[in-house]
C-alpha cells in the first residue's frame, strides 16, 4: 500500500511533469542571460536565485493539490478505507513529492555545476553550499504546502502559500520600518526574530551559503528547517485526522 501511495505521488499529474521540463527551461535561458550580461556571473547572486526559484517556490507548486485535490475528487474517500493511516498518507505523499524534488535539485545543480566547470565560471565553486540550503529548506515548504492544501479546496493551497508568504513580509518589513521611525529599537529586534525563527528559516540558510558560519549558528541553521517541517507535518496529519471523511473509514 504504501508502495502504492509512493507511486500514485510520483505520477499523480501531468502538469507536475511539465514544470519539471519548465523549470529546465527557465534555468538555461537565465544562466545563458546572465552570462552574456557578465564574463563571470557573481556566485552570491546566482545561487540564491536557485535558492529561491528551486528550494523556496519548486516545492511548493510541487504539492498543488495534494490533498485538496484527492478532497475534492473523492480519491480521499477511497484511500481512508485502506489499511493504513491518515498520518502515514500524509507522510508518504509529501515523501514522494521531496523525493522527486531531491531528483530535480540534484540534475538542476550538478548540471550547472557541469556548465559553469567547463565555461570556467565562477559560478561552480559556490553552487554546493546553496544546493545543501536548498535540499534542507524545501521540506519545509513543501510541508506548509501540503498542510494548506489539507484545508483548502483543490488546487488553490499554492496561491494561498504564495500570497501569505509576500503579506507576511510585507506585515514584517512595515513593521521593521515603523520600529525604527519611532525609535523603537525593541521593536525592530522583535520583527527581525520573528522574520527569521517563526517562518521557514530562509535568512537563516542564506547566511549559511553565503559566509563561513560559527558552529552554533550553523547548527541552529541546520536543526530549524527540521523543526519547522515537523511542526508543519503534525498540524496538517492533525487536521486530516478531523476532516469528516474519517467518518467513513471502515
Amino acid at each position: 500500500m504504501i508502495l502504492e501511495i509512493l507511486k500514485e505521488t510520483l505520477m499523480r499529474r501531468r502538469a507536475v511533469r511539465r514544470l519539471h521540463l519548465a523549470y529546465l527551461g527557465v534555468y538555461a535561458v537565465v544562466y545563458i542571460a546572465l552570462s552574456a550580461v557578465s564574463s563571470s556571473v557573481d556566485p552570491p547572486q546566482w545561487g540564491m536565485w536557485l535558492f529561491a526559484w528551486s528550494g523556496c517556490a519548486f516545492p511548493v507548486l510541487l504539492t498543488v493539490g495534494l490533498f485538496g485535490g484527492d478532497i475534492a475528487s473523492g480519491r480521499m474517500m477511497q484511500l481512508v478505507t485502506k489499511p493504513i493511516s491518515l498520518g502515514t498518507l500524509y507522510l508518504f505523499r509529501v515523501f514522494g513529492v521531496y523525493i522527486q524534488c531531491v531528483i530535480h535539485l540534484s540534475i538542476c545543480y550538478g548540471s550547472i555545476f557541469l556548465v559553469s566547470a567547463w565555461t570556467n565560471t565562477a559560478t561552480a565553486g559556490n553552487l554546493g553550499p546553496w544546493f545543501v540550503a536548498s535540499l534542507l529548506i524545501a521540506p519545509a515548504w513543501m510541508t506548509l504546502s501540503a498542510t494548506v492544501s489539507t484545508f483548502v479546496s483543490r488546487d488553490f493551497n499554492v496561491a494561498v502559500v504564495f500570497i501569505g508568504a509576500i503579506a507576511t513580509f510585507m506585515v514584517l518589513q512595515s513593521a521593521d520600518v515603523v520600529g525604527a521611525i519611532m525609535g523603537f529599537p525593541a521593536m525592530s529586534k522583535a520583527v527581525e526574530t520573528i522574520g527569521i525563527y517563526a517562518v521557514p528559516s530562509v535568512v537563516l540558510l542564506c547566511r549559511l551559503a553565503m559566509r563561513p558560519c560559527a558552529a552554533t549558528e550553523g547548527f541552529v541553521a541546520v536543526i530549524h528547517p527540521m523543526v519547522m517541517t515537523v511542526l508543519y507535518a503534525a498540524i496538517g496529519i492533525g487536521i486530516l485526522n478531523q476532516r469528516e471523511f474519517m467518518r467513513e473509514r471502515e
